[in-house]
């Protein structure tokens, strides 16, 4: 469903029914009405529009308020760990500059911390250094704390799906979060090579032929 999967859960809450077309028949309707692979959006409904009419691959689209939230969960852990990476970065980039020699890269908050409790600057470009370094610290802190509270309710959601992702090595919930999210109901897709083809490990060979 893409970028109107938000639209499809919106209908189904309102009675209406849904039918999750794969982009894949769409597009097999599509080459076989014109000849080709190009879209244009005055005909693509229609084209979504006779697949979901020929029914196969096609499914019914239910309403699932905790994949929903998940999926909600997991973007915003992920805009969190993307604004801590660079408050990180910024931060190791003036310590750098106050450390005689430079900074190794490995750094941790306590670390930063510990090394800004050593440091006195000489001068007021020093000074200023050490208080926005004290600044990207206080932020790296508040962004740990939401991390782990979002985390936490990531893995509630998990384990709550019962889903056997988690029992993979090197699977834990901040991995599973998003893929159950992403796929929903695996049980949707009729063979492992559809479920490939969806998520673009593998081509669709009936496109092929």
């Amino acid at each position: 469903m893409g970028a109107g999967r938000s639209l499809a859960q919106r209908l189904v809450a309102d009675g209406e029914v849904v039918l999750d077309v794969p982009a894949k028949l769409a597009a097999r309707v599509r080459v076989y009405s014109c000849g080709h692979g190009r879209t244009t959006g005055e005909h693509d409904a229609v084209w979504a529009g006779l697949a979901a009419l020929d029914g196969t691959g096609v499914l019914p689209v239910a309403g699932d308020g905790a994949l929903v939230s998940l999926r909600l969960l997991c973007d915003r852990r992920e805009e969190l760990a993307a604004q801590r990476t660079q408050a990180v970065c910024r931060l190791h980039r003036l310590l750098a500059e106050l450390t005689p020699g430079g900074m190794r890269r490995e750094l941790t908050a306590n670390k930063a911390q510990a090394l800004l409790a050593r440091i006195r600057p000489a001068d007021e470009v020093g000074r200023v250094r050490v208080h926005i370094a004290r600044g990207h610290l206080a932020d790296i802190r508040v962004l740990d704390a939401r991390l782990k509270f979002f985390g936490a309710q990531i893995a509630a959601l998990v384990t709550a799906s019962g889903t056997s992702l988690t029992a993979l090595f090197g699977i834990g919930p901040v991995i599973a979060g998003p893929i159950l999210a992403e796929v929903g109901d695996v049980a949707r897709f009729a063979t492992t090579d559809t479920f490939a083809s969806y998520h673009g490990t593998a081509p669709d060979r009936r496109l092929l032929r």
